[in-house]
């Protein structure tokens, strides 16, 4: 248990970053709209998050395609969640005058938390 959390810290801190590098790249960088970037930069970091979390954070076997698919779909569905989350956070938070990067960084605290639970008591929950 204590090192699945640590295996998902180091992951979750690996898509983090990830996801605060493109989301910097995209805004910073190239000067795009903050929640366009936003978007993308979240997709970008599911993307590699599920991968991460399904080898190397909770370690799944489906026996079956349907079995993959579902566990898929659970994943997607839970991080589409936390990412209208963090969307909404962003959003609201530059509305009231915040930084756009300071403002996707104080989301991540809420989501970083959000999604572990999600993750380990939604998506990966059944192991076979």
């Amino acid at each position: 248990m204590h090192t699945e959390f640590f295996r998902y810290c180091v992951i979750g801190a690996a898509t983090t970053l990830l996801d605060l590098s493109v989301y910097f790249i995209l805004v910073e960088l190239l000067h795009d709209d903050p929640n366009i970037s936003n978007v993308l930069s979240i997709s970008i970091s599911i993307l590699f998050a599920y991968v991460a979390n399904k080898l190397f954070v909770f370690r799944t076997h489906c026996g079956s395609f349907g079995t993959l698919l579902l566990e898929i779909a659970k994943f997607w569905s839970s991080r589409i969640g936390t990412m209208l989350l963090e969307i909404g956070g962003v959003f609201v938070l530059t509305m009231l005058g915040w930084d756009g990067f300071a403002s996707k960084l104080a989301t991540q605290i809420v989501i970083f938390v959000a999604n572990y639970l999600l993750s380990k008591f939604f998506a990966f929950r059944g192991k076979e």
